[in-house]
């Protein structure tokens, strides 16, 4: 709830700065700001709980916590270069009209990651606790919630790539038809973008973040590779391929690298044929279906 919060606060910010022609300091303020939105509404829920829980300082959680998550630190760096780097190559490769097209494409494609980043915040919590009492039923959970957003992964891509130029003429008018072909390869990034953060829950609790950081680095360079070599001969549209692969090493293709992150590998890789939902379904009483 609060980082759905923090993120409708910071969208409406950025639709007034749109309506009223705002200075694009205003847009720089609204994404540092969002942060501290969100901080605000972590904090206004902990003092609307009855019986807050009384806060103190412990130095040695401190220095484990630091120690497991630097590798988190240096990746977000990683995710950085291979999620933003592509609108800056396409600029310096392939100039300022391309840059615009891709970006318009990029940004409708990118709308679609607040839900499974919605759905890994509010998950995380209970997906711990169940692995401490139940490893068994976690695993199960674990698989469940790779098909399930897997599933939603699908039916959005199949949705934008159907209405591709219908939702990028109304968006953004007949002048960016263009971003109608390169919004139809980059949607399904978003299947990634589900396997990547629900993947995450699994390499946050066996404490497994520099196989992470390792992954990252390297989707960073095959991200910039691919981006040198398809973008001067397809545009943006080379660049929405190279982020489809750059993104598939670092969600999934990575882990079947190394030994601790295989048994993730194979649930993912049960997910993409939807392991367990159809089962599922047929347990489910008439009326509940």
């Amino acid at each position: 709830m609060a980082e759905l919060a923090a993120f409708l606060i910071s969208t409406l910010l950025k639709i007034i700065g749109v309506v009223f022609h705002f200075r694009v300091g205003w847009f720089v303020g609204v994404v540092v700001m969002e942060a501290l939105f969100g901080l605000i509404a972590y904090g206004t829920m902990y003092l609307r709980q009855r019986t807050p829980i009384p806060w103190r300082f412990s130095g040695r959680l401190a220095l484990v916590l630091l120690r497991q998550s630097w590798p988190l630190f240096l990746g977000a760096f990683a995710v950085i270069v291979y999620m933003k780097i592509d609108q800056v190559m396409v600029l310096s490769l392939a100039g300022s009209h391309a840059a615009g097209i891709y970006a318009a494409a990029a940004r409708v494609s990118e709308l679609t990651y607040f839900l499974p980043l919605i759905v890994f915040s509010s998950i995380f919590p209970a997906m711990t606790t169940l692995r401490k009492t139940n490893f068994n039923g976690y695993v199960s959970k674990l698989q469940m919630l790779l098909s399930a957003m897997t599933l939603s992964a699908y039916a959005g891509g199949l949705l934008l790539t159907l209405c591709a130029s219908f939702v990028i003429s109304v968006l953004y008018g007949p002048e960016y038809a263009d971003a109608a072909i390169i919004l139809s390869v980059h949607i399904w990034a978003l299947i990634w973008i589900c396997q990547g953060l629900i993947g995450h829950i699994y390499i946050l609790n066996e404490k497994l973040t520099r196989y992470a950081l390792i992954k990252d680095a390297i989707s960073a360079g095959i991200n910039i590779l691919l981006n040198l070599i398809l973008i001067p001969r397809c545009g943006g549209l080379g660049a929405a391929i190279a982020t489809f692969i750059a993104y598939s090493f670092a969600a999934f293709w990575g882990n079947a690298l190394f030994p601790p992150l295989r048994p993730l590998f194979r649930l993912q890789l049960d997910s993409l044929r939807l392991k367990g939902l159809y089962t599922k379904l047929k347990k489910l009483p008439a009326n509940e279906r």
